[in-house]
């Protein structure tokens, strides 16, 4: 797994919370063998992190496979 940067920490209490994400709609492997995020993934993956932006949500750590697809999203 890969860590990328997050910002300030999003701890309540003396819990942490976790949130799971798949990866968007990438490209058929036909179309391109490192399966980037298609048009609609790119789009639905902003839509996602608005949302969460919008509920406060502020990660202190992410972590990721290191697909391609996995990082766009």
């Amino acid at each position: 797994m890969t860590r990328g940067a997050g910002n300030a920490g999003y701890y309540s209490g003396n819990y942490m919370r976790l949130f799971l994400v798949h990866h968007a709609e990438a490209l058929s492997p036909v179309v391109d063998p490192e399966r980037p995020l298609s048009s609609a993934g790119r789009l639905h993956a902003e839509r996602l992190a608005a949302s969460a932006s919008d509920a406060g949500v502020r990660p202190a750590v992410i972590w990721h496979s290191g697909k391609r697809r996995a990082r766009e999203t």
